[in-house]
């Protein structure tokens, strides 16, 4: 497809006896954003590192602009990279780090100058060209690493967890940035991180990672409200999990006995018989806590509440010895410990998973 920029196709990586990339494959569109999310260890920098031709795969291709590089050198292929720790060389200015790319390609001294401005100020960094790496926040130390790493204008920017060493605050101010700047410049970006939210908030598409495949790749939206494994559901936005046995199934719903009650979901597109087992995915939001029965409720009994980033989280356990969690705006609620309660949800906010370990 013309609008496809980077195609890896069944990538194969092991070290020894570990095999780290089990056959992945990814199509990614030019101008997108597309987020490696997943625990440390699941293969997401080793990925960045084959495409950007750091590493060699044992198996698979990369294609970049119909091309296969995957036997090229790092320097014929026009991608560029953003690690962690930034990597300026100590003893250059800003302007001579950020130009660093173009002098090596021979450009002219006006040129640069002309370019390096440019770039500065897209990450807005206008007017600090003289000032060294140790003059600067780690904010700005960052801004510095990727204006470096756009002004060669690259065909894909891979950045590696560059927030990671950023505190709270300022990481979530550089997703915005960051975010914006791809849109403005219109460069793909291929981005690697373990923070959900750093992956919800910035990209036009997931791909969650578990063990050296992708679990599932869709937009935020769609990996949050319909996980298609119980893994996806727990990585992202850590959702209840609810086991049972399907009563009946009709017209993309499925209704299940679990922990003494009856409840409805989505079926997430697999197909059930009565009888079969069932795993549901809830997010904490969705749970409402009710002091009476009524139809399609699970009883629960309140174990712990505490507050939590602006939120009330209550943990209920339910008659099976399951334990849920809801969440609710605010800092209290009438129920204490020990309360008997009764947890209601709507079908449209359950759906079942493939349950895994």
């Amino acid at each position: 497809m013309e609008d496809i920029i980077l195609s890896l196709r069944n990538l194969k990586k092991s070290f020894g006896d570990t095999q780290v990339l089990r056959g992945i494959n990814l199509d990614v569109k030019k101008g997108e954003f597309v987020t490696l999310l997943g625990p440390s260890g699941c293969g997401k920098t080793t990925v960045l590192r084959i495409i950007a031709g750091l590493l060699d795969a044992d198996e698979g291709q990369v294609i970049l602009e119909g091309k296969d590089v995957t036997e090229a050198p790092p320097e014929k292929r026009n991608v560029n990279t953003v690690f962690q720790s930034y990597a300026l060389f100590p003893h250059m200015n800003v302007g001579a780090n950020v130009g660093y790319a173009l002098r090596i390609r021979g450009e002219k001294k006006a040129k640069i100058k002309e370019e390096v401005a440019r770039v500065l100020s897209l990450v807005q960094l206008e007017g600090y060209e003289r000032r060294m790496p140790h003059e600067l926040s780690g904010g700005q130390r960052q801004r510095v690493a990727i204006a470096r790493a756009v002004i060669a204008e690259p065909k894909v920017l891979l950045l590696d967890e560059p927030l990671g060493a950023l505190d709270l605050q300022l990481r979530r101010q550089m997703q915005i940035e960051l975010k914006k700047l791809q849109r403005t410049l219109g460069i793909t970006f291929i981005y690697i991180t373990h923070d959900q939210e750093e992956a919800l908030n910035m990209s036009n598409r997931i791909a969650v990672m578990r063990g050296g495949v992708f679990e599932q790749i869709g937009p935020p939206a769609e990996v949050y409200d319909t996980p298609r494994t119980s893994y996806v559901a727990r990585f992202v936005g850590e959702a209840n999990i609810i086991c049972g046995k399907v009563v009946s199934a009709s017209d993309g719903f499925v209704t299940l006995s679990a922990a003494g009650g009856v409840v409805t979901a989505r079926d997430g597109g697999i197909d059930f018989s009565a009888g079969d087992d069932v795993t549901i995915s809830v997010r904490r939001e969705n749970i409402q806590i009710i002091d009476e029965p009524q139809d399609a409720v699970l009883r629960a009994t309140v174990k712990e509440k505490s507050f939590v980033g602006g939120l009330l989280r209550i943990n209920l356990e339910l008659d099976d010895g399951v334990e849920i969690i809801a969440t609710r705006c605010g800092i209290d609620s009438p129920h204490v410990p020990g309360d008997v309660v009764y947890v209601k949800f709507s079908p449209e906010h359950a759906v079942a998973v493939r349950e895994q370990p």
